[in-house]
């Protein structure tokens, strides 16, 4: 008999919010360290990947700020700290 295993991958996602805003659909911006990107950040590991990126919730004054959805194989991937990340928010 032949075994085989397999890795159930496992993702989480993590909200930061930056702040309010009562834009109904802005156009929002991911900075980090000085770079502006229109389609978000990926942190390539070689289990895994984290993305980030900016996100924007409908409100009376609706939140904003930088999401990050993780997804790793078979064991944890290194954590990663927002210290140069930001959003720019256009309306």
């Amino acid at each position: 008999m032949t075994y085989r295993s397999a890795y159930i991958p496992t993702q989480s996602l993590e909200i930061s919010t930056l702040g309010y805003t009562y834009l109904q659909a802005p156009t929002l911006l991911l900075v980090v360290n000085g770079v502006v990107y229109a389609n978000g950040f990926i942190v390539q590991y070689n289990n895994g990947f984290r993305n980030f990126f900016p996100a924007h919730t409908p409100g009376n004054p609706g939140p904003y700020g930088i999401y990050c959805h993780t997804l790793a194989y078979g064991e944890d991937i290194p954590e990663y700290v927002l210290s140069n990340m930001g959003v720019y928010l256009i309306g």
